[in-house]
C-alpha cells in the first residue's frame, strides 16, 4: 500500500492510477524532436487556482536541454488538462540495445512563484515503424526483432515484485532478445522502465 499526499493544487494522482503527466512524441529525427506534454492539474480547494506548468527536459547527466512554460486555471474541485509542446535540437535517439538513451521530462506545477508539485517521466526519443518489405525500422535502419512473450508465471502468481521483474529482464537479455510482447494485461511501469533502460522494444 502506498499513501500519496498532495496539496490542494496538484498534478492529479487519480487519473486511473496514471502519473498525471503524459508524453506523446510528435516527431523525431537527428535534427530535431518535438514532444507534446499533457499535464492534468486538480484543485481540491474552494477557489479557482491559477498556475504555471513548467516542462524541463534533462539529459542523463541532469543537464537542462530545454524549458517550456504554459499558464492555466483550474476551477474549484475540478481538473484541468493543459497541453504544451517542447522541442529538442539534435536529440540523441533511443536506439535499442545499441544505445538506449533516455531523457527525463520534469513538470513543475507553480503557483505564485512557489512550486506546488513535481512529476518526472522518462523520455526516449526515437522513430519506429514497420515496413511491409523491410520489417521493423528503428531510426531509419532495419532492426531484426528477436523477442519473447512475457506472462506473470513466477511462483507468486499475480503478486509480482520488482525483484521478479528484474529477474525476468535478466533472462530476456541473457537470451539475446531485443523485443518483448507484454501479453494480455497491463504490465507494471517498472518493467517498462527496464525496457527503456536496456533497449528492449516493448509491444
Amino acid at each position: 500500500v502506498t499513501l500519496i499526499l498532495t496539496g490542494s493544487l496538484a498534478i492529479t494522482p487519480l487519473d486511473y492510477a496514471g502519473p498525471g503527466v503524459y508524453l506523446r512524441q510528435v516527431s523525431a529525427s537527428l535534427e530535431s524532436a518535438e514532444v507534446e506534454v499533457t499535464t492534468k492539474v486538480t484543485n481540491s480547494s474552494n477557489n479557482t487556482r491559477f498556475f504555471v506548468a513548467q516542462v524541463t527536459v534533462l539529459d542523463e547527466r541532469n543537464k537542462t536541454i530545454n524549458v517550456q512554460r504554459a499558464s492555466g486555471a483550474v476551477s474549484s474541485l475540478g481538473t484541468q488538462v493543459l497541453k504544451e509542446s517542447i522541442g529538442i535540437r539534435h536529440p540523441r535517439l533511443w536506439n535499442g540495445a545499441k544505445d538506449p538513451y533516455v531523457y527525463t521530462a520534469r513538470v513543475d506545477l507553480i503557483e505564485k512563484g512557489k512550486r506546488m508539485d513535481t512529476v518526472e517521466q522518462p523520455l526516449g526519443v526515437r522513430d519506429f515503424h514497420v515496413d511491409p518489405q523491410r520489417g521493423g525500422i528503428l531510426n531509419g535502419q532495419p532492426i531484426r526483432l528477436q523477442g519473447v512473450c512475457l506472462h506473470q508465471e513466477g511462483p507468486n502468481g499475480w503478486a509480482v515484485s520488482e525483484k521478479d521483474e528484474d529477474a525476468d529482464m535478466a533472462t530476456i537479455r541473457e537470451m539475446g532478445a531485443n523485443a518483448v510482447r507484454l501479453v494480455h494485461y497491463q504490465h507494471s511501469p517498472h518493467f517498462l522502465t527496464l525496457c527503456d533502460r536496456y533497449g528492449v522494444i516493448a509491444w
